[in-house]
């Protein structure tokens, strides 16, 4: 005569029968350690998500005063072919009160703009802003120099890769 053996239980199916809720309060103890976990889990991602998010926003905020910048110094970078002595030569402030831009200097490669944030990440770093002349003569502008880190740039003032 054949025997028949009822199938073996499946290690994995030991694991379910133990999340299930049963036995009232604390037989769905597994349940919400499970969600806990992925709440943790999407915690993990979306903060560091939203951080960087957070510190483009703040150099976007900057970007009004690297065209700013451009804009004043195109005339002068034309005529003189260098950069002026100083940011007041073409009508800069050196020092800015308040705004995201607490700085502009005139350094050897351009326009250093210093970042004020209350992001220890982002202040005190800066953007520099060069000119760069086209074969036909024209002026151009890169903002792809400085200490603030690519990621947190607009795209157009990120270094090529």
């Amino acid at each position: 005569a054949a025997s028949h053996a009822a199938p073996r239980r499946h290690p994995m199916a030991w694991v379910f029968a133990a999340l299930t809720p049963r036995l009232g309060i604390a037989g769905g103890g597994g349940a919400m350690i499970v969600m806990i976990a992925i709440i943790a889990i999407l915690a993990a991602i979306a903060i560091p998500a939203y951080q960087d998010f957070t510190l483009r926003a703040q150099v976007a905020q900057a970007m009004p005063m690297v065209d700013q910048v451009q804009d004043a110094a195109e005339q002068y970078v034309i005529e003189n072919r260098s950069y002026p002595e100083t940011p007041a030569d073409v009508g800069l402030p050196e020092a800015i009160d308040d705004g995201p831009v607490s700085e502009i200097r005139v350094i050897d490669g351009g326009f250093e703009l210093t970042l004020r944030s209350d992001n220890h990440l982002l202040d005190g770093k800066t953007i520099i802003v060069s000119a760069m002349e086209y074969e036909d003569g024209s002026i151009g502008w890169d903002c792809s120099g400085g200490t603030v880190e690519p990621k947190h740039r607009p795209a157009h003032c990120r270094p090529a890769p």
